[in-house]
């Protein structure tokens, strides 16, 4: 197996993740990520490099990127992110991001107290939360010349196989 850590963070004895070592703990973010081997010839072309890149899904939990406190997005974290993403791209891994926090910000967003029960109540709120959420990453990642899209998922996507043939990145 292959490894690739992000260079600017370090975990704490926590188990936290901090960026550049400061005094700032903040909830995990990125760990150490594993892909399978793959071994390009030197003179191989780039195309051949990026259909053989591994993979890596990075999953980022609303706790890594909303603020514990004000419920707010937390721009430096989702920022930090972006930037391991582009980095790991640059570096030839392929990056999927999945990304959770459009029914939190959603809520903040509509000034919603509390947690919604009702399944229409949470879509609606995801609604409103997604188009922000997109926006944020699209800006971010736009400032590092990176092209983004989003895909969304259902239950019955995730049950079928053929759903999944995606093109190269």
């Amino acid at each position: 197996m292959e490894s690739f850590t992000p260079p600017s963070l370090s975990r704490s004895a926590t188990g936290h993740t901090s960026e550049g070592g400061g005094d700032v703990t903040t909830p995990p973010v990125m760990s150490t990520i594993s892909t399978a081997p793959t071994s390009p010839s030197p003179s191989s072309a780039n195309l051949s490099l990026k259909a053989a890149a591994p993979v890596v899904v990075l999953k980022v939990g609303s706790s890594s990127i909303v603020d514990e406190e004000t419920d707010l997005l937390a721009l430096s974290r989702v920022a930090s992110i972006v930037e391991h993403i582009v980095a790991m791209r640059r570096a030839g891994y392929k990056v999927i991001l999945v990304t959770s926090g459009a029914v939190g910000i959603g809520l903040r967003r509509l000034g919603i107290k509390r947690k919604p029960t009702a399944l229409v109540e949470k879509q609606a709120a995801a609604a409103v939360g997604q188009g922000r959420l997109m926006r944020v990453y699209d800006d971010l990642f736009s400032q590092l010349n990176t092209i983004i899209a989003q895909v969304l998922l259902t239950k019955s996507d995730l049950g079928h196989v053929r759903s999944f043939n995606f093109p190269p990145v």
